[in-house]
């Protein structure tokens, strides 16, 4: 009986990336449901986690300075809802969702960190008087416009888009 093993090394290379590959024309087919129970799981991630994916050594600072505030941030969305939300801590989930959206290996569908990076660059402005974006004002009423418009973030974060829309 032929191993299994020798069959991958003996394969043509090309064919092998072409099997292993995510397909890429998936990425533009996910369905309304679909698209809000991934912003649903998404809200519900630990901050910590998400922001040490491209901070992996401020973690445990990320978790101290999140767990501090009043009260305390342990998810996404905990985040975004704050009243208060460290100014710091909205730049690295923008940042995050930045590479999240750029990253063409991330299984989650370009939209879902496309609106996390709007919503962290609005409740920055709304709630915290902060730029921690360089996009100009018509990008950034767009980007705040669309982000609103999906339905996913909840009320409270709706409302930040729409204010910042109104701010920039």
């Amino acid at each position: 009986m032929p191993d299994p093993i020798d069959d991958i090394y003996d394969s043509d290379p090309d064919n092998l990336a072409r099997l292993l590959q995510l397909d890429a024309s998936r990425r533009d087919e996910w369905g309304q449901d679909e698209l809000e129970q991934i912003m649903e799981h998404q809200l519900k991630a630990p901050l910590a986690d998400e922001i040490g994916r491209i901070y992996p050594e401020q973690t445990d600072d990320v978790r101290d300075t999140a767990r501090a505030q009043e009260p305390p941030i342990e998810t996404v969305g905990d985040l975004l809802r704050h009243e208060q939300p460290p100014i710091e801590l909205l730049q690295m989930l923008k940042d995050a969702a930045k590479a999240a959206r750029r990253d063409k290996t991330e299984a989650l569908p370009v939209e879902v960190p496309t609106a996390i990076y709007f919503a962290s660059i609005a409740v920055a402005l709304v709630r915290g008087g902060d730029s921690i974006s360089s996009l100009d004002a018509e990008e950034l009423q767009k980007g705040f416009a669309w982000a609103a418009e999906r339905g996913w973030l909840g009320e409270e974060v709706e409302e930040a888009l729409e204010k910042a829309g109104e701010m920039v």
